[in-house]
């Protein structure tokens, strides 16, 4: 282990803070050479030697926050410093920080930018934490601005490989000889300090919504979790008129006021006063009921919960509202696959189904046993819009696609004939079988052929009820798997047949051969 021994440069039972600090996924990790200024990742986990080589300056980490469970232990936000040759002002986002009592610890990056943590006391859903930082991000004046962990989830694929997730480059490069450092109080600190002071400032969800939320507590779900802050442009009218169904409901004697103080502090990006009195006016005229299926109502929702709050739905309205849909992710075979994770319950479907919501509204049904409400196409595809923001890919082996499959069955047609013997008898196609036998094509030397009729290979994946691929597009994947057709004389009779060289039927046909061995 000798290259691999800890430096004694730093305090070992700083090693061990800060590595307790930023526990992240072990299955890769970032690196950066301060020399060629080079970035790079490799597979496998880190451990206390990488940590000690960053904070003695000699190779930077990056870490994964998010575990494969879909939790993580601390989190960031990453705001660049976009114009050339300007920083970020740490004491100007750290009071910004402060007035809003957000539980940030804010730190210089590497790149002049700055990258606000928050670390927790135990392991938080990152879907959640995504949501959060977001929204934070937007009430800071950054809306837009990364954050990590990028991935609510790690899904494994039907191989059961996992993606990597994103990296982001750790503070304290160099230890205190260095230009990532934190900020506290308008002042640079140390790196002993900033562990003591991250340590600190550890925090539960649960204990932030109850802290926001405690003005509020018989209030929907949505409306709680919109106080957090609304970092989006286009969900802003939609916001307000919920809030003025809220306030209706609960202080009817104030709605102007009340409404004019969450527009002023939940939403990143205001409305005019005269848009905000037009829909009070708009939504104080009748009776309504909250828009449950439209943004940003429709990610926040929770109707089980929902439905036992004072103001929140009744009974009768909770099957007029939508399941919670969460991680969406495309299956990326030919042609791709969707899956949607509807109230806890996995729902796969192909393009058309998905982007239909008449069609994956029967599905929905199906996996809920609970009759979802009507849509309109605008409706749905606003919210497949905000689904797509976290929209995870997920690449499974060739063989599980469409096409993957119709190569197998080829593959299982072809080895029908006798591809180590003499050549075979030509007429045996009449009867659709194939067969191996020699051909000289034009201006070319003679070679052994697998050699096939067409009509009989639909035939038999008419018999195996295998019918995706027929005509032009059956005719493109057998081009690409290397088939060719031609002109051959059968006895007395000229027709066209299909052609693959013996050698590379069986260079295709021996990995499949060993995946059934093993």
């Amino acid at each position: 282990m000798g290259s691999r021994r800890v430096s004694d440069k730093v305090d070992k039972d700083h090693i061990r803070l800060f590595a307790k600090l930023f526990r992240g996924n072990k299955r890769s990790y970032g690196q950066f050479s301060p020399e060629d200024h080079k970035m790079w990742v490799d597979k496998g986990p880190y451990d206390r030697y990488h940590i000690a080589k960053h904070l003695q300056g000699e190779v930077g980490l990056g870490i994964v926050p998010v575990m494969d469970d879909g939790n993580c232990l601390w989190a960031a936000i990453d705001i660049d410093a976009h114009d050339e040759g300007k920083e970020i002002n740490l004491l100007e986002l750290e009071r910004r920080i402060k007035e809003q009592d957000l539980p940030l610890t804010v730190c210089r990056s590497k790149s002049a930018g700055a990258h606000c943590y928050i670390f927790f006391v135990e392991p938080e859903k990152c879907s959640d934490v995504i949501r959060m930082l977001k929204s934070w991000a937007a009430v800071l004046g950054y809306a837009g601005s990364e954050v990590f962990p990028k991935q609510s989830e790690l899904h494994a694929g039907e191989d059961g490989a996992r993606p990597l997730g994103n990296w982001i480059n750790l503070p304290y490069f160099g230890s205190d000889n260095t230009d990532r450092y934190a900020v506290e109080g308008g002042k640079r600190v140390s790196f002993e300090y900033f562990l003591n002071l991250a340590d600190s400032n550890k925090v539960r969800l649960r204990d932030l919504e109850e802290k926001t939320h405690k003005d509020h507590p018989d209030a929907p779900p949505c409306f709680q979790k919109m106080l957090l802050g609304i970092p989006a442009r286009g969900a802003r009218n939609n916001a307000i008129y919920n809030a003025v169904l809220y306030y209706k409901k609960s202080d009817p004697d104030n709605i102007r006021d009340k409404v004019m103080e969450f527009n002023a502090t939940s939403l990143a990006y205001p409305l005019d006063k005269e848009e905000v009195i037009k829909t009070i006016r708009s939504a104080c005229r009748r009776e309504y009921s909250y828009k449950c299926f439209e943004e940003p109502i429709a990610s926040l929702c929770d109707r089980d919960v929902c439905v036992t709050r004072k103001y929140g739905i009744s009974p009768a309205d909770k099957s007029q509202i939508l399941p919670r849909f969460d991680n969406l992710r495309k299956i990326d075979t030919n042609p791709p696959y969707w899956e949607l994770d509807v109230d806890g319950k996995s729902v796969v479907c192909p393009t058309k189904t998905l982007l239909n919501w008449w069609l994956f509204r029967e599905l929905v049904f199906e996996a809920t046993l609970c009759p979802p409400p009507e849509l309109k196409k605008k409706e749905w595809s606003i919210i497949l819009d905000k689904l797509t923001d976290n929209l995870e890919v997920i690449s499974p082996p060739a063989d599980a696609s469409t096409s993957g499959q119709l190569i197998e069955m080829l593959m299982e047609f072809l080895q029908r004939a006798n591809m180590d013997g003499e050549d075979e008898d030509r007429k045996k196609l009449f009867r659709g079988v194939p067969i191996v036998t020699t051909v000289k094509p034009e201006h070319q030397d003679p070679q052994r052929y697998v050699v096939f009729r067409y009509r009989d290979f639909v035939a038999y994946l008419k018999k195996n009820r295998f019918e995706e691929y027929k005509g032009s597009k059956l005719y493109v994947v057998l081009k690409d798997c290397g088939i060719d057709n031609m002109r051959m004389k059968v006895g007395k009779t000229v027709i066209t047949v299909w052609v693959m060289p013996v050698e590379r039927f069986k260079e295709r046909i021996e990995p499949m051969e060993h995946r059934l061995e093993y």
